[in-house]
């Protein structure tokens, strides 16, 4: 019994925090914080208005480790995070190898969690 309201709670948690791959269209409460978390090795690129799946408007900006979104840019709504060519991104529960430079590493679209932080650690890829 015990483990099967482990299982529906971790479920209910994964919906909520991992990145999704649906655009918010209707733009009620989608909203979400990311942070940098501060063990972090690096800056962590971010999107403020994702203007698809893959790619990131014209709105972005770097977190150093312990920064988060909304403290840095006054942003409580950021799409996604971009991971670099040679680091790993954690994103909630989800790991990504990155790819490309700048603002053509990999986008990662981050879905709204209602107002909550989504913790991001990067880590240097070594293989």
């Amino acid at each position: 019994m015990i483990g099967r309201i482990a299982a529906i709670l971790a479920l209910m948690f994964a919906a909520v925090l991992v990145p999704v791959g649906s655009a918010h269209a209707d733009g009620i409460g989608h909203d979400a914080v990311i942070k940098n978390q501060k063990f972090s090795y690096t800056n962590l690129g971010i999107c403020k208005d994702a203007i698809s799946e893959t790619k990131c408007g014209s709105t972005h900006g770097w977190l150093s480790p312990g920064q988060n979104s909304k403290s840095k840019y006054g942003w409580a709504d950021t799409d996604g995070i971009f991971c670099g060519k040679g680091w790993w991104c954690k994103v909630a529960a989800v790991t990504f190898r990155g790819y490309g430079s700048g603002w053509n590493s990999r986008f990662i679209k981050v879905g709204g969690c209602f107002g909550c932080t989504i913790p991001v650690y990067v880590w240097k890829d070594r293989g």
